[in-house]
């Protein structure tokens, strides 16, 4: 039970995921859009923001919780990052924007990024637990199905074994009788007619000797010949 329990307690309660996004502006004039959205995952600007955060976050695990989108080949690029807490997840995004902005004036001597909106944090995770009530269903299933399994054993008061009947009649089983099946049935009706079939042919046999010598003495004049049919009759 507490096997299920665990397995039904991974399955049915993975860990809640949240989203938050911030929006930034990017001047007309530069160039390419697409190389701002490379920096913003740079190893530098990530370095940073792992600092900012000031518990030393590692730049892997930001790096997939953030994702870039140009939104419908516009200058506004979206920011989102995805985290177990929703706080942290809209803090990050906000503090990703921020240094970005700043190390794009460093780098490139380009200030024409402003911040749009804010992230914010959403409470609703973006992965619901929609299958719930189908791991719970079957825990269920499994648990009546096992207990039902134990009740009727023990409800089952008939003998099982030859052990049992030994104990309930304090006396050894000399014999039992198989249960029968259309397989056994008709594998008895064949025996039965090969023993018919040779009934005939011992029959036979026994009379074969007598013939036999009487048949020899009858060849060689024997004068005991008679003997040989009373040989015959005994058989007979």
């Amino acid at each position: 039970m507490t096997g299920l329990a665990t397995v039904y307690n991974q399955w049915s309660n993975p860990p809640s995921l949240y989203q938050s996004s911030t929006r930034i502006l990017v001047g007309n004039d530069f160039p390419n859009i697409n190389t701002l959205m490379v920096m913003i995952k740079d190893p530098t600007v990530l370095a940073l923001v792992s600092k900012e955060l000031g518990d030393q976050q590692a730049t892997g695990d930001l790096d997939s919780e953030i994702t870039t989108t140009n939104i419908d080949k516009s200058q506004v690029v979206l920011i989102s990052v995805t985290d177990h807490d929703p706080q942290k997840a809209a803090r990050i995004a906000n503090i990703v924007a921020k240094v970005f902005k700043d190390q794009a004036t460093k780098l490139l001597n380009y200030d024409h990024i402003q911040l749009l909106s804010e992230a914010k944090a959403n409470a609703k995770p973006i992965n619901p637990h929609t299958h719930k009530k189908i791991y719970l269903g079957a825990l269920v299933g499994i648990v009546i199905g096992i207990g039902s399994v134990f009740l009727l054993r023990a409800l089952d008061d008939s003998i099982q074994s030859e052990s049992e009947l030994e104990k309930v009649l304090l006396a050894p089983v000399l014999g039992k009788i198989s249960k029968m099946t259309k397989k056994n049935m008709v594998n008895s009706q064949r025996r039965i007619g090969k023993r018919k079939h040779m009934l005939p042919s011992a029959a036979t046999a026994l009379h074969e000797p007598a013939n036999a010598v009487a048949a020899t003495d009858e060849k060689r004049g024997d004068p005991l010949y008679p003997m040989a049919n009373k040989r015959k009759d005994l058989y007979e």
